[in-house]
């Protein structure tokens, strides 16, 4: 027996789900940190629906070509709309539904839509925004939150083809008019902001140059206290500072790396 959701927590044209995925396959990797985002609205069938788009990187690593970062902008992701508590789903390419996530269910129901299909709804918590998050039996530990999606992920990637396997996907965090609204894995959320932006909860921070090559100057107003620099990896690296406010990433590989200032300031850079 279900209990129709009132929709109060509806998606709209500023939501925002910011993951990461791995795939594998034979010699072949790939790591994506992206951000789905609902961009324009379209009529399929009668019904309104939200346009859904990819913008991010991944990192290959191809055992016959070698490795490196390239970017995602603007991929067609698919189409989703709401309907009685239910999140539904055009993937590209088609013009039929089919239900992504419901937001009706009890403890004890089973699952029937894409996302924990077969999975038992084992119990339900409250959150402090008034959200439902449903905790389900998975292996996994997987749960689904009231009009954001599941732990790991909102929708995982369909433009990857076999024989790829995805081997781990996780949900960073979801944005709505610019607002963060729920965090699951700060690392994933912050490595997705945009190159040399700080995440807007937290303090004014500024480097240059951003990219870097040698000597990075750290421009914040406060003392700084502590430092750390962690790889697309989620590794810590090890830097040297040349004086206050400098620090040299000489030592590092090319790539993308997040900065956290005094455990609470966090930007992205390059060292190229």
């Amino acid at each position: 027996m279900t209990l129709q959701c009132q929709e109060k927590y509806q998606i709209d044209s500023t939501s925002k789900w910011i993951q990461e995925e791995e795939w594998v396959a034979t010699f072949e990797y790939e790591k994506y940190n992206f951000a789905l985002t609902l961009k324009n609205d379209t009529i399929i069938n009668g019904a309104k629906y939200f346009k859904m788009f990819m913008d991010g990187q991944f990192y290959w690593d191809y055992r016959n070509f070698g490795s490196g970062i390239d970017t995602i902008s603007n991929l067609y992701y698919g189409a989703v709309r709401e309907d009685s508590g239910k999140i539904l789903l055009i993937l590209p390419d088609s013009n039929s539904y089919i239900a992504l996530y419901d937001f009706n269910y009890n403890v004890s129901d089973t699952i029937h839509t894409l996302v924990g299909n077969g999975l038992i709804i084992q119990d339900i918590e409250t959150l402090e925004d008034g959200r439902k998050k449903y905790i389900t039996n998975s292996p996994g530990q997987l749960f689904i939150v009231e009009g954001i999606g599941s732990n790991h992920g909102f929708y995982s990637n369909p433009n990857i083809p076999s024989p790829q396997y995805l081997i781990d996907t996780v949900l960073g965090c979801y944005y709505q008019n610019d607002s963060l609204i729920f965090i699951n894995d700060p690392a994933v959320c912050y490595f997705q902001l945009p190159i040399g932006i700080v995440d807007e909860v937290m303090n004014s921070i500024y480097l240059f140059p951003n990219p870097a090559s040698n000597i990075i100057k750290i421009v914040i107003d406060d003392p700084i206290t502590s430092l750390e620099i962690i790889d697309i990896n989620c590794n810590i690296q090890n830097v040297v500072f040349e004086r206050p406010n400098l620090v040299n990433v000489s030592s590092l590989c090319n790539g993308i790396y997040l900065m956290i200032v005094n455990k609470k300031q966090r930007i992205k850079f390059i060292k190229k």
